[in-house]
């Protein structure tokens, strides 16, 4: 039969309890209106009337401009506000919580496409003479 003292049974508790927390999603503070759509059979009906930014191009955008795995997406609402909690893997394995605007635009901040066919590099002008 094993059996564990009281030091190394409260340093397992304070582990298993350290884990929990990590892992769980952080509650909102006390007094806020935070609510999130965990079933997106509730979400679609909002994102379509709210005319908000899909998921799919959430997810296509954060695997584009922040170069992680998305896990999961939850359309969360708060008041007016309402915004995208994403869980995401980084390139070298940490799992991450990220929270973009639904409304976006989410390519705000990369820089316009060039056209297709078009040099960036100026060409000298020549003229042909008569």
């Amino acid at each position: 039969m094993m059996t564990f003292g009281l030091r190394s049974t409260s340093a397992l508790g304070a582990l298993v309890l350290a884990a929990l927390l990590t892992l769980s999603p952080a509650p909102a503070a006390v007094g806020q209106s935070t609510q999130c759509f965990e079933d997106w059979s509730d979400a679609a009906p909002i994102v379509l009337r709210e005319n908000l930014v899909s998921a799919r191009d959430v997810q296509a955008w954060a695997r584009k401009r922040l170069k992680v795995n998305v896990i999961r997406v939850t359309l969360c609402q708060d008041g007016e506000r309402y915004f995208y909690r994403l869980l995401v893997r980084e390139p070298k394995g940490r799992i991450r919580n990220r929270t973009i605007e639904a409304r976006g635009p989410l390519e705000q901040n990369d820089p316009p496409p060039k056209p297709p066919g078009k040099s960036s590099k100026k060409r000298p002008e020549t003229t042909v003479p008569r």
